[in-house]
């Protein structure tokens, strides 16, 4: 059996791909340390060359996906710092419970069911000051401050 030489090119390349990044030592930017020291830097270059940013990104983990190597975890956390995060965990981080809003666990009947109780139980002044403290939220609840409360969380993580 023959390889053709298309295969023999990719097979090379992928060869060619693992070596570098072992000889290189690339795997030192797919650390906890690392996304934490650059995440502003991330962000920054993100919000200037967004196409740019999602297409090396992509291509990134692609190729390190494809090549089983070490990051995979620090990549998905990558991209959640860059383009997700804002509109996942970070309204989470506006929330102070018992205060502009409850604690509910996604897709969780029980949770919510908790939730609407612990509300029947409020008096009526209280779930308004609860209402009014969440609407205010809503004032400073900014892209730039999920970002900054991301990198708060990415420090405590790295502990």
């Amino acid at each position: 059996m023959t390889l053709q030489p298309q295969k023999i090119v990719l097979l090379v390349l992928a060869v060619a791909a693992i070596v570098l990044f072992f000889v290189f030592d690339l795997g030192r930017f797919l650390t906890l340390a690392s996304l934490q020291a650059n995440h502003q830097a991330l962000v920054e270059f993100h919000d200037a060359h967004r196409l740019l940013t999602v297409a090396a990104f992509m291509a990134i983990y692609i190729v390190q996906t494809a090549l089983s190597l070490p990051g995979a975890a620090i990549l998905s956390l990558a991209a959640g710092a860059l383009f997700v995060t804002p509109d996942v965990e970070g309204n989470r981080a506006y929330c102070r419970w018992e205060e502009n809003c409850l604690r509910v666990e996604l897709n969780s009947v029980p949770s919510y069911r908790e939730a609407l109780e612990h509300l029947a139980a409020l008096g009526e002044a209280d779930v308004e000051a609860m209402r009014s403290a969440g609407y205010a939220v809503l004032g400073h609840h900014t892209l730039d401050e999920e970002r900054r409360l991301f990198g708060e969380f990415l420090e405590e993580l790295a502990g």
